[in-house]
């Protein structure tokens, strides 16, 4: 991956935390595909719109949230980014962890998203969401 490549994996992390969709939408390919949980996602605008509604769901919901993240190159033309959110809801606090695997273009363009769920911690989102009485909706 080049020098590039490295920073537009990283303009997505910031973009997506500071809620920049227009710009965030810059980043991706037409045609790219967003893959979570068996379902896939296809279109920019699409995957945009999915950030956009879980992340507005999210700042509707808890009274804080903080974002931070890392990147990891995993070849020529991917990354692997690592996600922490820090949910506060009145006196709960959560930490979530999730990664997503982003495959680019030559042109530095992100064709495909690959969500990972990291091992424990959705049943633990879950329990801090039923703990809080926070219901999910389902997209």
């Amino acid at each position: 991956m080049t020098d590039v490549a490295v920073m537009v994996v990283e303009s997505f992390t910031r973009l997506l935390d500071s809620r920049n969709y227009e710009a965030l939408a810059e980043l991706l390919s037409t045609d790219c595909e967003y893959e979570m949980r068996g379902n896939v996602i296809r279109g920019c605008a699409a995957i945009v719109d999915e950030y956009r509604r879980s992340t507005e769901w999210a700042f509707d919901v808890f009274d804080r949230i903080e974002f931070s993240s890392n990147v990891n190159l995993e070849s020529q033309d991917s990354a692997r980014v690592t996600f922490f959110d820090e949910l506060h809801l009145g006196s709960h606090d959560h930490r979530y962890k999730c990664q997503q695997i982003l495959t680019m273009l030559e042109d530095g363009r992100i064709n495909r998203i690959r969500h990972v769920d990291v091992a424990g911690e959705k049943v633990a989102l879950e329990a801090f969401f039923a703990e809080c009485g926070v219901n999910r909706p389902h997209h």
